[in-house]
């Protein structure tokens, strides 16, 4: 689609944070009218666990062992359990999965779930949308990150707080709110988990906000021509983007640019707004032992809020399609932004500035350099008071909660690649206790 004058894209690809579609029971039909075909199903049929209709993802985010099914009343998986669904017909049906949820675990008459599905039947009759309550919009976003099977930091799940933007109409709007999202974490000492929700995406056309930016505080990446990048490599892509199509002026080409945030309201052409120093919330990066991480040559730091805003969150048939949303690092986030190859590698400068010999794999300098960097990263956060989870704890507490979620709901989406830390897996039971986990 054309974004503005001279420039063309597609859609990037996104990282969905969503309440999951779920399961049905083997037979299932709805329990109410169906849109589509106006029969009415039998009460008995339903899930009593409340899970939606199954989709390819997340399928449903965690299969443990060789059967399929996962939850105990029978529900099996169907890819496509709606093939010749109408958009509006679609609409309805999800909206009705996450009332029936949502009234579930509210402990609502069935009065209560009646008057709400008529009130939302009404507005898409209209409007051919709906909206959601702030109470709805919360309990989504609590279940989309209890849900979100990347995630081992999610015993925290139901603390999110939703900073409700969906009045939003403008890109200088979204910036401020963008901001505000960032000194709420800054004055937390991002101890607090909020997400701000920006207007849903038109349910037929799919046009919605965005934030472009995949987080709103990142590095920029400068290339010299002939291989040689400065900053994030990550970035390289973005960086050349902004200049060339808004023509974006760093203030320097150094190691840790921040980048502007890129932002395009609904139906508007994108705007680009430079982050004010105050809102990095940048941590330098050193430890009294290791008096050479101070050196001009290194001056590492790195943001201490992961305020990722590349996702989106769909809800009950609505899609919110720009969604900046923040936790808290864990110590080898941090750790490997800096030491993979392909990011800042710093590993071989840190090594040769302990004396060890690089040129060799035998003598562990990689291991030795990346315990020296993980420390460092640890003492800092530690030394702003900048909230940080080390990895051992992370998975002493994730495997806890993941017990827990299994006694009280019998099952809980994962995904075992991103959830055991890269450094020191096999110190873990989670290391073969998980192995099954996929999505």
């Amino acid at each position: 689609m054309t974004l503005f004058s001279g420039y063309q894209t597609e859609r990037p690809s996104r990282v969905y944070f969503q309440l999951p579609q779920v399961l049905r029971p083997a037979g299932y039909q709805p329990s109410v009218t169906c849109p589509v075909t106006g029969q009415r199903a039998q009460n008995g049929s339903q899930c009593p666990l409340k899970h939606g209709t199954v989709s390819a993802s997340p399928y449903p985010g965690y299969v443990h062992g060789r059967k399929p099914a996962i939850c105990k009343h029978g529900c099996t998986p169907s890819l496509q359990p709606f093939p010749n669904e109408e958009p509006r017909a679609k609409l309805l049906r999800e909206a009705r999965e996450f009332q029936e949820l949502f009234h579930k675990e509210q402990g609502s008459s069935p009065a209560e779930l009646a008057a709400r599905m008529a009130d939302i039947e009404a507005q898409v009759a209209s409007n051919g949308t709906y909206t959601h309550t702030v109470d709805e919009l919360q309990a989504g976003a609590c279940i989309a990150w209890r849900n979100a099977p990347k995630c081992a930091n999610r015993k925290f799940w139901n603390t999110i707080e939703v900073l409700d933007q969906r009045t939003v109409q403008s890109n200088d709007s979204m910036f401020e709110a963008c901001l505000d999202h960032l000194a709420r974490v800054a004055k937390d000492g991002v101890t607090k988990a909020y997400i701000t929700v920006f207007p849903a995406a038109d349910p037929i056309t799919g046009v919605g906000p965005r934030v472009w930016s995949d987080q709103l505080v990142r590095f920029a990446a400068f290339s010299d021509g002939v291989g040689v990048v400065t900053g994030d490599p990550a970035n390289l892509g973005f960086t050349d983007m902004i200049q060339k199509n808004f023509h974006w002026t760093p203030r320097c080409k150094g190691l840790f640019e921040v980048l502007p945030i890129v932002v395009q309201a609904a139906g508007k052409e994108p705007s680009l707004f430079n982050v004010p120093e105050k809102y990095g919330n940048l941590v330098d990066i050193w430890h009294p032992d290791y008096q050479f991480l101070a050196d001009f040559s290194f001056s590492l730091k790195w943001t201490s809020v992961p305020a990722v805003s590349n996702m989106e969150l769909q809800l009950g048939g609505l899609t919110y399609t720009a969604i900046p949303f923040n936790g808290w690092f864990a110590d080898t986030e941090v750790v490997r932004d800096l030491a993979d190859e392909d990011r800042y590698n710093m590993l071989p400068a840190i090594a040769k500035k302990m004396g060890l010999e690089t040129d060799i794999d035998s003598n562990l300098w990689k291991d030795t350099a990346l315990h020296i960097l993980n420390r460092a990263v640890m003492h800092s956060f530690a030394h702003a008071d900048a909230a940080m989870v080390d990895h051992h704890t992370l998975m002493e507490s994730f495997y806890a909660w993941y017990h827990d979620e299994l006694k009280s709901r019998g099952w809980c989406p994962g995904n075992w690649k991103w959830l055991i830390p890269p450094i020191s897996s096999c110190t873990f039971k989670e290391y073969m206790g998980l192995h099954k986990m996929t999505e």
